[in-house]
């Protein structure tokens, strides 16, 4: 079995988790560099994927950095969910 692409789950993610602002996924963590894809929940939902040199990559201070600049948002209703499929 094919396993889904990172970009597809982080869609899943969001789709599955209304409160969710992003969806990140790391598949090969020892890579080099570091494949990091993301979501944000926007309207259209932006995706993308980011190469961490690995010596540079933290994945705690990497949360960190994202919880830190999200903005604080009201969630949004199920039927306004612009992920809604």
């Amino acid at each position: 079995m094919k396993p889904e692409p990172a970009s597809k789950r982080v869609l899943d993610i969001l789709h599955n988790n209304h409160k969710l602002t992003y969806a990140v996924v790391v598949d090969e963590p020892d890579t080099d560099p570091v494949l990091v894809t993301i979501a944000k929940r926007s309207n259209p939902i932006a995706t993308f994927q980011l190469g961490i040199p690995k010596e540079k990559f933290d994945p705690f201070k990497f949360l960190d950095l994202i919880e830190q600049h999200q903005p604080k948002i009201i969630p949004l209703e199920p039927d306004n969910d612009p992920c809604s499929f």
